[in-house]
């Protein structure tokens, strides 16, 4: 290439660069003769709008999403203020920025004023105020209307450009009024649990199901925990009596687990709000099948005072689904909470169950039966109030235990009785039937002296597991290991006769 052609190249590029420079120098001039002076941050100019709030009858923001009103509620506050709510969801909590809004409707300050007489849409695109990113509009009681358009912010984002309609001025206000003319229903609303769980106050009943799964409800029952309170006899009986998925008289909740379990709930920890007014729960898994719900009442020791917390819990989302979706029965709002509150809530029936389920003291006992190896032995308590002698002279205990009529020594009855009332499920089986050989069973049958009784049979269902049809279609698994020790202390009491 020829010393000629290089030199044109050069002198070219050289150009462009040049205009290139103008070109940003412009452009710079340009924003700059948008923008207040760096000073007038701390000057305001004047006030756009002077109102008593006491005067306001309504603020609506619309924003390109969303369109919501605040309105006075008729209340005071107990320093005197106004209470305001957003109309249509009146019974919301409101997070407590929203006193902004109320203030910018009531003093809207401008700084600067940036341009008179702006008229044409263009120029006022250029301030985001053809198009607003909100509309604020006062209402004030008198009917007196004033709007407020919000644009652009400023390219230091310390300003946001404003007009007030009719005015047709162009003014830089402070940035926070973007900020608070762009609230809407997803994030005005407090993000909040309402009704608390008080571990502190006396439980009253419990309904906990899964999606799918059998319900598990039971209640306080003051005649049993009046008598696990004062009577000896009643051995380990719970305050707590089932509902569902259990009907059967002997299967009772199991009272030291309880405490442990209702003393570590806690109330989920909120980390968004997901949906401030959903009309669509199923996408959550919060419909009328929930997947998961728990309902809890309370009573204060107190004063005597009922609290409900009746909670929904839904799909779990969110890296490592560390987050669930949840929500209050007949709230409207979505909430993510904190996945691991699940943690500590147990959904399966058995789980509440007192392994104990035979549990019964021998002082209830009057008679009873004992089925093992196809043969029934029956067996007999009598009871008397006052030691008593013999024709000998030996002092007969004050309860004696027969055996097939035949007298048992005390201790080695009461071993066979403690055997028959210690037998542990291991598992349940709910909602079929299990295989099981029913010659090969042990059964026994007790009277009690109030004539109630119970009659309690297992049948071999493997090598290492008996059944017994603990209530309807629920079965209990029960190691063959109880069985055994029963026959066991049967044969011992048959060797004694």
């Amino acid at each position: 290439m020829s010393k000629s052609k290089k030199l044109i190249f050069m002198v070219i590029g050289v150009l462009i660069l040049v205009a290139a420079v103008i070109c940003v120098i412009k452009y710079n001039e340009y924003q700059a003769s948008l923008e207040p002076e760096e000073s007038s941050s701390s000057i305001v100019l004047k006030n756009l709008l002077e109102n008593d709030k006491a005067n306001i009858a309504s603020i609506n923001l619309k924003t390109q999403s969303d369109s919501i009103t605040l309105v006075p509620d008729g209340t005071n506050a107990s320093d005197g203020s106004i209470q305001w709510v957003l109309e249509g969801h009146e019974d919301w909590t409101l997070k407590n920025t929203y006193t902004s809004i109320v203030s910018m409707a009531a003093l809207f300050q401008v700084y600067k004023e940036i341009e008179t007489d702006v008229t044409d849409q263009k120029r006022l695109g250029d301030f985001g105020l053809a198009d607003p990113s909100s509309v604020v509009t006062i209402t004030l009681k008198d009917g007196t209307v004033q709007t407020i358009l919000i644009g652009d912010l400023s390219s230091d984002q310390t300003y946001t450009f404003c007009m007030l309609v009719g005015d047709n001025t162009v003014y830089a206000c402070n940035a926070t009024y973007n900020g608070y003319a762009t609230f809407t229903r997803q994030n005005i609303r407090l993000a909040s649990i309402d009704n608390q769980i008080d571990t502190s106050a006396e439980l009253k009943s419990v309904f906990v199901q899964k999606k799918g799964e059998k319900a598990v409800e039971f209640t306080y029952d003051e005649a049993s925990a009046e008598a696990a309170k004062t009577d000896s006899s009643a051995v380990l009986t719970s305050y707590y009596k089932f509902l569902q998925p259990y009907t059967a008289r002997h299967i009772r909740v199991r009272q030291d687990i309880l405490e442990v379990y209702f003393n570590n709930l806690t109330t989920p920890t909120v980390i968004e709000t997901v949906d401030a007014d959903c009309t669509d729960f199923d996408q959550y898994g919060l419909g009328e099948e929930p997947e998961y719900r728990e309902t809890i009442v309370t009573v204060s020791s107190t004063d005597g005072t009922e609290t409900k917390t009746d909670y929904l819990f839904g799909y779990t989302y969110g890296a490592n689904d560390a987050y669930i979706y949840f929500r209050e029965a007949g709230s409207n709002m979505v909430l993510g909470v904190d996945a691991t509150c699940m943690d500590v809530r147990e959904f399966t029936p058995f789980y509440y169950v007192n392994k104990l389920v035979y549990l019964n003291s021998i002082a209830n006992v009057a008679s009873g039966t004992i089925t093992c190896d196809g043969e029934t032995h029956e067996f007999s308590v009598k009871r008397q109030e006052t030691v008593q002698e013999d024709s000998s002279g030996s002092e007969e205990p004050l309860a004696v235990y027969r055996l097939d009529g035949e007298l048992i020594d005390t201790d080695t009855f009461l071993s066979l009785y403690r055997a028959m009332i210690s037998v542990a499920p291991d598992y349940e089986i709910s909602g079929e039937t299990p295989e099981y050989d029913e010659s090969d069973k042990l059964e026994f049958q007790v009277n009690y002296n109030d004539g109630t009784k119970d009659i309690i049979t297992f049948y071999r269902m493997s090598e290492f597991y008996y059944v017994t049809q603990a209530d309807d279609d629920i079965w209990f698994a029960c190691s063959d290991s109880h069985i055994e020790n029963i026959a066991e202390k049967l044969a011992a009491c048959l060797d004694a006769e």
